[in-house]
């Protein structure tokens, strides 16, 4: 078999073994989003970490003043990542 055919089913196999890494981490994530206390820090988190989107964005899908949206977005930050404290008890 050609050198390059071999390469690109090597790479083929490598991005199929990342993508399902990735789905078993975006559900894990899921699932602690979905524990945490307060559900709009949830949604809020979601829509950072696995949709890519900026503060100010969520603000206006979620109908809440940017300051009201990072001051949620922050305090959860601050009590359970920066902390190391576990997101769920």
């Amino acid at each position: 078999m050609d050198e390059g055919v071999i390469e690109l089913d090597e790479l083929e196999h490598r991005i199929k073994q990342l993508r399902n890494e990735s789905n078993s981490l975006k559900y894990e994530i899921f699932d602690i989003l979905d524990h945490l206390p307060n559900p709009t820090q949830s949604i809020i988190l979601e829509k950072k970490f696995l949709h890519d989107k900026t503060l100010q964005t969520i603000a206006e899908e979620i109908n809440m003043s940017d300051r009201q949206t990072a001051r949620l977005y922050y305090q959860v930050m601050n009590d359970h990542i920066l902390s190391k404290a576990p997101l769920i008890d």
